[in-house]
């Protein structure tokens, strides 16, 4: 079952701190960043356990180079759906909103925030790809609690679209550290949807599919790749990706080139590990803090 993100005022300050002291659910933690202030929001969804989240190995060899190791961490994956009539001014966001919230939360809560622009928005299915990485999820809940209000009210001023958020585990890295991406660069965003009768195997991804990828492209193509899973701390709701995967393309010719290349070998591989074919958004890194 999928939750509907909440009017702010329906979750007390009572609750969003008796949550974060318990381990901070996806609900708290979307109402704590004003996610629950949105129009027309549609789902929050949190999964069902999978094994092996939160293992610290990082993948080494085969063409990988290890970050510096944020395996097992929570973060959130927030996407602001496209659709005819939708509007969403990137530099907006950009210049006002993300600082707004860095000013207000801090980086001991909030370890990375991206927001990233598809490159060709009027073939995606999302008009606008958020990935927030959360330092302490209890500081997160606290800045929240003070604070959600006036984020959720800057809302309209950058968009008119609904979004969804997915609370996640990084189960895998490879390349460069987290704050290695720069603004501009490209990126490639892949979601693996849910559904009750498929399946993804994350450790497969982790421990075959991620490093026959480096191997194939190398860092001189990639310079970070990531693997995000479902966070097991709010179970027994279905999520809405099984997986989700973004990489930090280092030089576009060359990725192109490994693509034309390798693409088949890839693809032959996606059956090993997962029964659902995924959705892919090429990005652009418009704003980070």
């Amino acid at each position: 079952m999928k939750k509907i993100l909440q009017p702010a005022s329906m979750l007390s300050r009572r609750k969003l701190l008796g949550t974060a002291a318990r381990g901070t659910t996806l609900s708290a933690i979307a109402y704590a960043l004003g996610l629950s202030g949105c129009s027309r929001a549609q789902q929050d969804s949190v999964s069902q356990p999978q094994d092996g989240i939160g293992q610290t190995s990082i993948i080494e060899g085969m063409g990988a180079v290890p970050s510096a190791g944020i395996v097992g961490s929570t973060s959130l994956t927030i996407l602001y759906l496209a659709g005819p009539d939708v509007t969403f001014d990137y530099d907006w966001y950009r210049d006002n909103h993300l600082i707004h919230i860095m000013e207000r939360y801090g980086s001991n809560a909030i370890s990375r925030f991206e927001l990233r622009r598809p490159i060709d928005p009027a073939n995606s299915a999302y008009v606008a790809v958020v990935n927030i990485w959360i330092q302490d999820a209890e500081a997160f809940a606290l800045a929240g609690a003070e604070h959600g209000a006036d984020i959720a009210a800057e809302v309209p001023m950058f968009t008119n679209t609904s979004l969804i958020v997915q609370t996640d585990r990084i189960h895998a890295e490879s390349g460069g550290d987290l704050t290695s991406s720069s603004l501009g660069q490209a990126c490639m965003d892949i979601f693996y949807p849910y559904d009750a009768t498929a399946t993804f195997d994350g450790d497969y991804y982790r421990d075959h599919h991620m490093p026959l990828i480096m191997d194939l492209y190398q860092t001189s193509a990639i310079s970070r790749f990531e693997l995000r899973l479902p966070d097991t701390l709010s179970a027994g709701n279905d999520p809405l990706f099984y997986g989700t995967v973004h990489f930090y393309i280092a030089d576009q010719s060359l990725f192109d080139a490994a693509g034309l290349q390798h693409g088949p070998t890839l693809v032959a591989d996606v059956a090993n590990f997962s029964s659902q074919q995924p959705v892919v958004v090429p990005t652009i890194i418009h704003g980070l803090a």
